[in-house]
């Protein structure tokens, strides 16, 4: 397990969870016009219980940003918010070479919010990778 494995993993388990819309992912030119997801990973932490150091544990989180055309209310990027997070339930696990990732919280759906021209509704997806 390594942090390319475990990215490559989740941008590709991602796609699915997008239902369908334009996923913009990180250092990868992108134009599309809204609705789309902005995908990113955050990681928080690495950690290794065993003496040998043979077990790591690296933390970390996706930021699902759902970005849609500000002033046409909040319903669709909700919806979307909210289908992005039944994805990924609690205790979800996702084989990873090597190991598995695992969904170690409830996904937060965080408030909506103006940016620009655009209405973005960030959805935090906590996970551990082992």
């Amino acid at each position: 397990m390594n942090q390319t494995n475990i990215e490559l993993t989740l941008a590709a388990d991602f796609n699915a969870a997008a239902g369908g819309w334009k996923v913009a992912f990180p250092n990868i030119p992108f134009r599309s016009p809204k609705p789309y997801v902005r995908f990113e990973i955050v990681r928080v932490s690495n950690r290794d219980d065993t003496l040998e150091g043979q077990a790591p544990i690296s933390k970390g989180r996706i930021v699902a940003t759902v970005v849609t055309e500000i002033g046409t209310k909040s319903k669709d990027a909700n919806t979307k918010a909210d289908q992005i997070a039944a994805y990924y339930p609690m205790g979800r696990r996702i084989p990873i070479i090597n190991g598995e990732i695992v969904i170690i919280a409830p996904p937060n759906i965080q408030e909506g919010f103006p940016q620009d021209a655009d209405w973005r509704t960030p959805v935090i997806i906590d996970y551990e990778a082992s």
